[in-house]
């Protein structure tokens, strides 16, 4: 399941809000093939050049996901809120075009 919102805080951004996967399906490449998707997609998307995801920084197992497809921190660290047990560390990718 994947949740993808453009234009999030800066018209130039996509955040992918949501990447889930049965654990099953963990570690078998399905989540870089679902990031490429999404990368796609949003390459179909005018103006939008970077993608962006937040993970809990306490998610040492997301944080080198995404780091191995590609993102690198901003950064930018969200504080704590709601129901998240730490704060958030911001992630992005630039999307190159041909």
């Amino acid at each position: 399941m994947a949740s993808v919102l453009r234009r999030w805080n800066a018209s130039n951004k996509a955040i992918i809000g949501l990447l889930v996967f049965e654990p099953q399906w963990r570690g078998c490449g399905v989540g870089r093939t679902a990031v490429r998707h999404i990368e796609a997609l949003a390459h179909t998307w005018p103006g939008i050049d970077q993608l962006r995801v937040a993970v809990v920084r306490t998610n040492g197992d997301a944080l080198v996901f995404w780091r191995k497809v590609g993102f690198a921190g901003t950064g930018e660290i969200k504080p704590k809120y709601g129901p998240f047990i730490d704060d958030i560390v911001i992630l992005e990718k630039t999307i190159y075009r041909n």
